[in-house]
């Protein structure tokens, strides 16, 4: 077939095209940076190859013919080192020496082309050219020895491409070879083809050059089994792989409810092998899975709670049920996909539980209260009571003995309260101190007995540090006209009105438990209380304190180190002196006496003279170093007879001085700890006899 040098031309011009619009097919779908640098040149310079065949073919001139001729040997002399570049970023194979500087590849290109270019020297690459401008322009030309160098250089290195793609296709996972399978064909089919023809195997005499539309051959098929061939083999095998070693449990369900399959996770759930499941009927499956997996859903995903129950308690599952469909948008089954909400559904209950429920006593919150009253002010529940109760002396039990006593006398009281309440009624703590029942259906007498009841079964709790007492009031709702709120408000007044008149028998038994509280912890013996508090009585008779100050003096006496119960048994049994840090500790015992005698109404009196009973006269006490006169007159003195019965009496830091001694001492510290005149007034009662009802001895020893 004969065509015109015109023709022929723009048949090249549109081969010129495919490298060129590959440039941009490789830009577009950008797989790396080198690679993609490596790929465009190479498309260039393929294009500016046959580029230079086209522009030939529209030459009338044979210097223009030649000079054409000549430029395509930039892109040939460089292609095959660009198709190794490319074959060597693609594998990620790493070869001697030409990993490591492969500019080494284009030193002989670069040689090809200076000689190609240059009058001098193109002897070396041809010996002679002639240029036939026919209806086709034609160029023959003999071959010197550079040309067979460069044309054994380019098979080399097309033949290491060959190698490394084949390598690469040989190590990978069979399932994962028929993507460098293809580009190892894409190279290796074009190039022996092309070989066949240079060589003159296949004697087939072509209008244009097979080079180039080879190598344009080989990138469609790299761009083919780059970006659109999909190895559709591994699909089902990955998802099998994944969906097989998920942890939430999967299940495929036909519409006949049979199971077609099932992955590891799901049969572990059921505790039953895969093997034995598949095919059967979610009927056979146990209770609370066959009712979510029986029926298919209405729509397309549907999701449900799953409660299974285990040895380590209950596990929530969140169970989404998928509908499958085929092309005609029928059901053809259903995917059963479960999620493991466990620790999130436990944290929603453990709120709703808090959100409901008093964190310390366990019972329905103020909250839950005021709310379910609502719900039971119906006239079904009527006659209504309402009981309020306020536990007595909890603040006296968290400053004398600690909040974890206090938390433990609340927690009794909420036990003996619930214990002895109808299983209808509604029990609940409503404040810090404060309970409140709700009972429907009772009347003033059964509201009456169930007090007593709780009032018995506080008696008979024994774990505590002080007594448990509760004042309770009651009021009862029996008209739909009269508001919940008022009901409550009387119940509340009564509870106050109780209170008050049991105060005094309360607080007595309080001041006993402190008493004992402050034996019991060897913290002040019986002895040392009543020889503190005769000694206290006769100087201030001496110094003529009035009966109600002596009575003061008399409490103080037995109460002054009432603070000392909120002092660890460590630091304050301690056999050894304290340390800077212990003495701090302990030097807080009188706020902590103050703070326990300023809640109990019979002694609040003493409660400023138990703050400063260890302020000194010249001001160098605690814990507001105040001086002189500006210390309370009960505190001045029990100051001076609590130091002398504590120096004549063993304790774990010292050992007892005699009396005379004491004395001596208390002399000596007058005016600077102890107010030198009544100081003064009580050696003197040495002389008065004021000392013989207590049987000391104060010869000198």
């Amino acid at each position: 077939m004969h065509m015109s040098n015109g023709l022929l031309g723009i048949i090249y011009l549109l081969i010129a095209s495919l490298p060129a619009f590959l440039i941009f097919l490789y830009r577009k779908q950008y797989r790396g940076k080198s690679l993609n640098l490596v790929i465009t040149v190479l498309c260039a310079l393929l294009t500016e190859w046959v580029l230079c065949d086209a522009i030939m073919q529209f030459c009338r001139a044979d210097y223009a013919v030649m000079f054409w001729h000549e430029a395509k040997y930039i892109g040939i002399a460089y292609i095959p080192v660009l198709v190794l570049t490319f074959a060597l970023e693609y594998t990620s194979i790493k070869l001697p020496l030409i990993s490591k500087k492969p500019g080494l590849l284009f030193i002989l290109p670069a040689i090809t082309v200076f000689i190609v270019a240059t009058n001098r020297f193109h002897h070396f690459f041809r010996t002679s050219l002639t240029v036939d401008i026919g209806q086709v322009v034609k160029v023959y030309s003999e071959n010197a020895w550079w040309y067979n160098v460069h044309a054994f250089y380019s098979y080399t290195l097309i033949g290491l491409t060959v190698l490394l793609f084949l390598i690469d296709f040989l190590r990978q996972p069979r399932v994962y070879r028929s993507r460098p399978g293809l580009i190892l064909l894409g190279i290796t089919v074009p190039t022996f083809i092309n070989f066949l023809f240079d060589s003159g195997f296949i004697n087939m005499k072509l209008q244009v050059e097979t080079t180039p539309l080879a190598l344009i051959l080989s990138m469609l098929f790299i761009y083919y089994a780059l970006f659109i061939y999909r190895p559709v083999r591994i699909i089902p095998i990955a998802r099998d792989l994944v969906v097989g070693n998920m942890d939430n449990p999967v299940i495929l369900i036909d519409n006949n409810d049979a199971i077609l399959d099932i992955n590891r996770a799901a049969a572990t759930l059921l505790n039953t092998p895969r093997r034995q499941l598949i095919g059967q009927s979610t009927e056979n499956l146990p209770h609370n899975w066959s009712n979510f997996l029986s029926r298919l859903p209405a729509g397309t995903a549907e999701d449900k709670i799953l409660t299974i129950p285990g040895n380590e308690g209950e596990r929530f599952y969140k169970l989404t049920r998928v509908v499958l469909k085929d092309k005609k948008n029928k059901p053809i089954g259903r995917i059963i996909v479960l999620t493991d909400i466990s620790d999130l559904k436990r944290a929603m209950m453990s709120l709703e539980y808090l959100g409901m429920h008093d964190q310390l006593t366990g019972l329905k919150n103020r909250a839950y209260f005021e709310s379910e009253l609502q719900q039971m002010d119906r006239k079904e529940n009527y006659p209504l009571g309402i009981i309020i109760g306020d536990v007595n002396g909890l603040k006296l039990v968290n400053d004398a003995f600690g909040h974890e006593s206090g938390d433990l006398l609340l927690k009794e009281a909420a036990t003996a309260i619930l214990n002895s309440c109808p299983e209808q009624s509604l029990v609940a703590r409503i404040g810090g101190d404060e309970f409140a029942i709700v009972i429907p259906g009772n009347d003033e007498d059964k509201i009456i007995k169930l007090i007593e009841t709780i009032r018995k079964n506080c008696v008979s709790v024994n774990s505590l540090p002080a007594p448990l007492s509760i004042s309770f009031g009651f009021a009862i709702k029996i008209r739909i006209e009269q508001g919940i709120n008022s009901i409550i408000k009387q119940a509340d007044d009564h509870m106050y009105k109780l209170k008050m008149l049991e105060s005094r028998s309360i607080n007595s038994a309080l001041i006993i438990t402190l008493q004992k509280a402050l034996e019991e912890r060897n913290i002040e013996t019986l002895e040392h209380m009543e020889r503190t508090r005769q000694l206290a009585v006769n100087l201030g008779t001496k110094i003529g304190l009035p009966d109600y100050l002596l009575n003061d003096l008399k409490l103080l006496a037995l109460l002054h180190d009432t603070g000392k119960l909120g002092i660890p048994d460590e630091i304050l049994l301690k056999p050894g002196p304290l340390n800077a840090q212990e003495w701090e500790v302990m030097k807080t015992h009188s706020e902590k006496g103050y703070h326990i005698a300023s809640s109990i109404p019979e002694i609040i009196s003493i409660a400023q003279a138990i703050l400063h009973h260890h302020e000194h006269w010249d001001g160098k006490g605690y814990p507001y170093g105040l001086q002189g006169e500006e210390i309370p007159l009960l505190s001045r003195v029990i100051s001076i007879v609590d130091a002398f019965d504590v120096m004549t009496h063993d304790r774990p830091y010292h050992k007892a001085i005699t009396p005379a001694e004491a004395l001596e001492e208390i002399r000596s510290c007058a005016g600077s700890q102890f107010d030198p005149q009544l100081a003064q007034v009580f050696i003197n009662m040495k002389t008065d006899g004021l000392f013989k009802d207590l049987d000391i001895d104060l010869t000198t020893a």
